[in-house]
């Protein structure tokens, strides 16, 4: 179940993605700019110059794989990073690839936008991940979206994708069973997110569905001396 909510987030950002021809063009820009100083010796020599100069990270610039978007979050994180050093590079060895002022806005949104289905992925990947954390952390990720049409500048497109994408393809999973009966067992959630009229039916829906388990135990007390 886990693994398929990973599945799901990996296709909805992978769409996203692709949405937006001017996210595409600036990705497809920011890979030959990172590719040129990697293959560049002057232009290496140059950016580590400059890293100094300026008291940044000497770090590398890195190269995205295209099919994974991760990657791409983490090359563009890379150069907004840079970006000082980065600029005077792309002049002073002649690079036909420049990032405009709008593009580095926009590559500042695009890391926005992108940094909480990186953290969910990897927080869903952790091994201690539950079933119980699917649906709180799809109501996260739709309040991030929420958020990040004020927060960002010049990637609508993307974010509507992105919502959409979210009902479209995420809407059966808040109304599964399985995760629904597991995020209200969980004592870090338990009904807090649901209407209260939904807490009472799945409740309802618990109590049957333990009792289906465990028929013999209508009346037996528990341990500690109480009722069931």
């Amino acid at each position: 179940g886990v693994q398929c909510f990973s599945h799901t987030v990996n296709l909805v950002v992978s769409e996203a993605l692709k949405s937006q021809r001017m996210v595409q063009s600036l990705l497809s820009t920011a890979r030959k700019l990172c590719e040129r100083v990697q293959r560049s010796p002057r232009a290496k020599e140059k950016l580590a110059e400059l890293q100094r100069a300026y008291g940044l990270p000497p770090h590398h610039l890195l190269q995205d794989v295209p099919s994974r978007w991760s990657t791409s979050l983490h090359m563009l994180e890379r150069l907004v990073e840079q970006k000082r050093a980065v600029n005077e590079v792309s002049v002073e060895c002649g690079f036909r690839e420049l990032i405009s002022c709008d593009q580095w806005e926009v590559m500042r949104s695009v890391c926005l936008a992108l940094k909480p289905f990186d953290a969910a992925g990897r927080e869903m990947s952790a091994h201690a991940s539950t079933l119980s954390q699917v649906i709180p952390m799809i109501h996260i990720l739709n309040r991030k979206i929420e958020m990040l049409f004020e927060e960002t500048m010049g990637i609508d497109t993307m974010l509507k994708s992105l919502k959409e994408a979210m009902v479209s393809r995420l809407a059966a999973t808040l109304r599964d069973p399985r995760y629904i009966l597991a995020t209200l067992l969980d004592p870090r959630y338990k009904a807090s997110l649901f209407s209260e009229e939904e807490a009472e039916q799945y409740t309802r829906d618990l109590i049957r569905e333990l009792e289906a388990l465990n028929p013999t135990s209508d009346n037996t007390p528990v341990p500690n001396g109480c009722d069931a």
